[in-house]
């Protein structure tokens, strides 16, 4: 019952109530990038949604503008603006999902959606980290420290879709808040993330 009813909901209220109460941060966040890194200020991109469906994901812009042929997937990160680690770190950059999470498209709570080209990719077992919507946050991300593989992390996707419930969501939350204030006064969070959205080879 609740991982097909209530958990849509539930993402569906209280990501109204993040959106109310996190507009001052919002307009903050908007108005400081518009002014140091320009337009555009919200980055669209296509990711894979409950079932592998596509649907456009927003984030606050924290890359510099990708040129044709300019970089390989593996030099992202060389892509960073300094100005913007600080959202990157603090996953500030990450508030516009709440509207895919209002639209139910993303829950607060699931696998990260990753990019459309990679529903190909997995493994028949790891096929089923689509079966949920994904998620901000979810059980691979607050375990991160302890993963050394893609395989790794979509086996921990797949044991939270297994065992999907409001005591683990409720777990998760928290636990990404303490990740959250944690990584705030790490200053080599982001050159140690072990995943970006991206990954290569059948897992």
């Amino acid at each position: 019952m609740y991982k097909k009813f209530i958990k849509k909901y539930l993402d569906i209220f209280f990501g109204v109530i993040f959106l109310i109460l996190l507009t001052p941060i919002w307009i903050i966040i908007y108005l400081y990038l518009l002014a140091t890194i320009g337009k555009p200020v919200i980055f669209k991109d296509q990711r894979a949604g409950i079932n592998g469906y596509p649907f456009t994901l927003f984030k606050f812009r924290t890359m510099a503008i990708k040129k044709s042929n300019e970089y390989s997937i593996t030099d992202d990160k060389k892509r960073v603006l300094k100005k913007t680690l600080f959202f990157r770190a603090s996953r500030l950059d990450e508030i516009p999902q709440l509207i895919n999470v209002v639209k139910g498209e993303l829950s607060l709570v699931g696998p990260r959606p990753l990019l459309l080209e990679y529903n190909s990719i997995y493994s028949l077992k790891h096929r089923k980290r689509l079966e949920i919507r994904p998620g901000i946050t979810g059980w691979s991300q607050i375990n991160m420290k302890l993963l050394t593989s893609w395989s790794q992390k979509f086996d921990l996707d797949v044991w939270y879709v297994n065992n999907v419930s409001l005591i683990l969501d409720l777990k998760i939350i928290l636990k990404t808040f303490v990740f959250l204030i944690k990584g705030l006064f790490n200053k080599n969070r982001y050159n140690n993330n072990l995943f970006s959205e991206k990954f290569n080879g059948k897992n």
